[in-house]
């Protein structure tokens, strides 16, 4: 039994359209490289470091993003820790992304400058 195969083209309009959301595309995630700082930056919580520590992932030299290579901490406030223990994030759950550079000398890793805060 031979089923027929349809091939579609696609028309200019979807061309053009496909080609537009790409631009737009590149031009948001030029924003997103993590190495400059922001040109807003949205003050983290005071005190954050003192929070519980959720975890922490290295991202090393062989990951291809340069810009998120480092340690990724995680904080939580008491509120946002509730949550992570019965799967619900009440109002007032605050997490705080911090993501530092790290330098390595003859296999010792040294945090470094901060690259982002979220």
């Amino acid at each position: 039994m031979n089923f027929p195969i349809r091939t579609h083209r696609l028309t200019p309009l979807p061309k053009f359209l496909g080609i537009a959301m790409a631009l737009v595309s590149l031009t948001l995630l030029a924003d997103l490289r993590g190495d400059e700082p922001a040109s807003h930056p949205v003050p983290y919580p005071a005190g954050y470091r003192e929070w519980v520590h959720v975890k922490t992932g290295e991202l090393g030299p062989g990951f291809p993003m340069e810009a998120e290579r480092g340690l990724h901490h995680v904080y939580a406030n008491k509120t946002a820790l509730a949550g992570f223990e019965n799967g619900s994030f009440e109002d007032g759950s605050v997490l705080v992304y911090d993501l530092i550079s790290v330098s390595e000398k003859d296999g010792v890793g040294t945090e470094g400058a901060r690259r982002r805060i979220e």
